[in-house]
């Protein structure tokens, strides 16, 4: 992503095998990509990297080309340093990195998904924030699916609760609601983020494999409302 005097473009780059160079490919192009998984399996998918057309596709805000990233409630929290604990945006304003950060408590902050020891629901929310609600929000290119992800939305039909889905077509599945209560498997949400399908996997573009244990939460968050 390249900020010029006309706003953001995207282009997609390909490192080589050796990693020491990325070479323009507007085209897009395939990769295969080793990795370790949770369980300590060896994985092996064929990335699909987006060609230059289709990065407005996600990267998109208002129409306007726009890029994804961590927001500042999603970094406003403790990590531990050689020098002790502290806050990771307080630290690099230390360091002379950061600027415009106030202080802790004067920015959102949001929890970890993965503590197991938070609750459920608050867990769940802040998965779909991070992985889901640039496209699932007012602003975002998914708008007009009426399907809201952010952290603090509220409103059970915004979050998909028995909402029939406005555009879904083979998305969908054999499934009625984004969000059946009680009902995981029953859920078009969870239906998309379990399959690497082309026309059912959500996202559309990015992902070639399932990630299982996002799925495993965000089934025990349906699982658990009545």
């Amino acid at each position: 992503m390249i900020n010029s005097e006309k706003g953001w473009e995207a282009f997609p780059y390909i490192w080589n095998e050796s990693q020491t160079e990325a070479i323009l490919k507007v085209v897009g192009g395939e990769i295969e990509v080793s990795f370790t998984d949770y369980q300590g399996k060896d994985q092996v998918i064929n990335y699909i990297v987006p060609n230059k057309n289709q990065c407005k596709t996600c990267h998109n805000k208002s129409e306007t080309l726009a890029p994804i990233g961590v927001k500042v409630q999603h970094l406003n929290n403790e990590l531990n340093y050689k020098s002790g604990k502290a806050n990771q945006l307080a630290y690099w304003t230390d360091l002379g990195k950061l600027e415009g950060f106030a202080g802790e408590k004067a920015h959102p902050a949001m929890i970890n998904y993965e503590d197991k020891n938070l609750p459920l629901d608050e867990r769940a929310m802040a998965y779909l924030d991070i992985n889901c609600s640039h496209c699932h929000s007012a602003a975002g290119p998914a708008s007009t699916s009426g399907l809201f992800l952010t952290y603090d939305q509220t409103d059970p039909l915004k979050l998909g609760v028995n909402k029939i889905p406005v555009a879904a077509g083979n998305g969908a599945g054999t499934f009625d609601f984004d969000i059946v209560p009680g009902k995981a498997d029953e859920s078009i949400i969870t239906h998309r983020m379990n399959s690497t399908e082309v026309g059912i996997a959500m996202p559309e573009l990015g992902r070639a494999t399932v990630h299982k244990e996002g799925v495993q939460l965000i089934k025990d968050w349906i699982n658990s409302m009545n």
